[in-house]
């Protein structure tokens, strides 16, 4: 027994000290793009040559850099928010016993996160183009809202396959409506999984640059095109500065979610 003990004791040493070693791994690269960002030189150095932070300075005092900031974080809101206003009644629907064909509708729900990013880019322009909306800030945000669909989609779902239906059962029974089971069952139970897949489904618009390449103008340039641009031509710390900012504000908005819909608790009910 004492053997055993001891085996286990190393083996869980063994998974702390491996657990450490991958986190460090992938805060690596982010370590590596602050300490660019901050170089005093005129190019990228780490470990950084002094410290100062006028590259931030002088990123947030270029109306271009700024404007890109802007319209990538306003698109990415907006489209999320239409994702998930699109995946909450699909949910229901496709969690309903009586639904046909569930499956078949589910795997074309979720199709644009397995098409290759550039061919869906190509299609979303031309579709757009058909309806009046492409190249326009509509049509950036429907989009951007069917790149961030199946991610909050396949988060509810998860979330609520895993809950008990049980409650909505007795909610029913004890003469609580549609609605009155959405609001204070239902609604609940997704929580969960609705703002980890609003979290994913930001992040996969506000990062993304094959479709957006493709619906940019020199009026709406979103942030990822204008570093896709940037850095054809040259590569200064300023382009670590946005980077970094982009890590921060993506952190930024993962404790949002956590505090609101709790992260920590995904994948269980709530």
């Amino acid at each position: 027994m004492s053997h055993e003990m001891e085996t286990g004791r190393a083996a869980r040493a063994a998974g702390k000290v491996w657990l450490v070693l991958v986190a460090l791994f992938l805060l690596a690269p982010a370590v590596v793009l602050l300490g660019t960002a901050v170089t005093t030189t005129g190019y990228l150095a780490f470990p950084p040559e002094g410290f100062t932070l006028k590259w931030f300075a002088l990123v947030l005092s270029d109306p271009a850099w700024v404007d890109s900031i802007v319209a990538s974080t306003n698109i990415a809101l907006i489209a999320t928010v239409v994702a998930a206003v699109l995946a909450v009644p699909a949910t229901l629907a496709l969690t309903s016993p009586r639904m046909p064909g569930r499956d078949t509708i589910e795997a074309l729900l979720t199709l644009p996160m397995l098409v290759p990013q550039i061919v869906l880019g190509v299609g979303l322009l031309q579709l757009l183009l058909v309806l009046g909306v492409g190249r326009t800030y509509p049509g950036f945000v429907l989009a951007h809202a069917i790149l961030a669909l199946p991610f909050v989609l396949r988060s509810v779902l998860t979330s609520l396959r895993g809950a008990p239906r049980s409650l909505e059962l007795a909610a029913a029974d004890l003469g609580a409506g549609p609605w009155r089971r959405f609001a204070h069952v239902t609604l609940p139970l997704m929580r969960t999984g609705l703002g980890a897949g609003c979290l994913l489904g930001f992040a996969a618009s506000y990062v993304n640059v094959e479709v957006s390449m493709f619906l940019s103008t020199p009026a709406l340039n979103p942030l990822p095109v204008k570093l896709l641009n940037q850095v054809a031509y040259t590569v200064d710390p300023g382009v670590s500065a946005v980077s970094t900012l982009t890590v921060a504000l993506a952190f930024a908005a993962m404790l949002i979610v956590d505090r609101v819909a709790g992260l920590k608790a995904a994948g269980a009910p709530s």
